[in-house]
């Protein structure tokens, strides 16, 4: 009875706090299929609703310069949850890390990668 009222209380509070700027909800979801069905297109995967919370909605796939998790699971991911907060990047591009930093990339155009080498 105590964890059904605590995910009461998680989904009451998710549904009056307003999505800030980059990360819109679509929707609770268990799997990247569930968001890939609403959607009705390959554009959004399901993830953390931040690394507090185990809530999983689903979120966009991120864009040329956002903010990606480097060695992301590939996408489509349904046979287990995404471990992140974020989704990987839209298909094209690929997550370049950051100088400095282990776990946190950029999405970049693959060809313009490709190009630089």
């Amino acid at each position: 009875m105590a964890s059904m009222l605590t995910v009461l209380v998680m989904v009451l509070a998710i549904s009056v706090i307003p999505a800030q700027g980059y990360m819109p909800i679509t929707g609770f979801c268990s799997s990247d299929a569930d968001c890939i069905s609403a959607e009705g297109e390959d554009v959004s995967c399901c993830a953390q609703w931040n690394i507090r919370m185990p809530v999983r909605v689903c979120k966009p796939l991120r864009e040329v310069g956002e903010v990606c998790p480097v060695n992301a699971p590939p996408f489509p991911l349904m046979d287990t949850e995404r471990q992140t907060s974020f989704c990987p990047c839209h298909q094209g591009l690929t997550c370049r890390r950051v100088r400095g930093q282990t776990l946190v990339g950029r999405c970049q155009d693959v060809g313009i990668i490709a190009a630089a080498h």
